[in-house]
């Protein structure tokens, strides 16, 4: 029969994204694929709001990534002043901390840094919390 093999050389020509080896032969019928999840990484994107905070603070994260993640507050020493674990699943995971008052964790005022990781891919952003 006749088989046809893509690989990342056709779909580069054909302005594509290669996601692995595709067969399909005939006159059998029989195809076969070996996909998986492309190499390159796309960055989740992180947005702080309000900031700078006073009460609580909200993190919203966008990522295609279907992988667990992690969300780090450091402050400018590099001490952990709180972390939680991110859901996996691609799209938007939103969380909201209390930074103030008398219900949850309460973090000092200062300059902090918010460190989102999925999988391989990173991305950081500033926090002021105030009082």
């Amino acid at each position: 029969g006749t088989c046809l093999e893509l690989f990342e050389a056709d779909c580069d020509a054909a302005g594509g994204a290669f996601g692995g080896i595709v067969t399909d032969c005939e006159p059998e019928s029989c195809a076969s694929a070996d996909v998986h999840e492309p190499s390159a990484r796309v960055a989740p994107t992180l947005s702080i709001f309000p900031n700078p905070a006073h009460t609580e603070v909200t993190f919203m994260i966008a990522s295609e990534s279907s992988r667990l993640g992690q969300l780090r507050l450091v402050d400018t020493s590099g001490r952990i002043a709180w972390s939680c674990r991110l859901e996996a699943g691609p799209g938007n995971r939103v969380v909201t901390i209390p930074v103030g008052g008398d219900s949850g964790p309460r973090v000092p005022a200062g300059v902090y840094y918010a460190l989102v990781s999925i999988g391989d891919a990173q991305v950081a952003g500033r926090l002021v919390v105030n009082r």
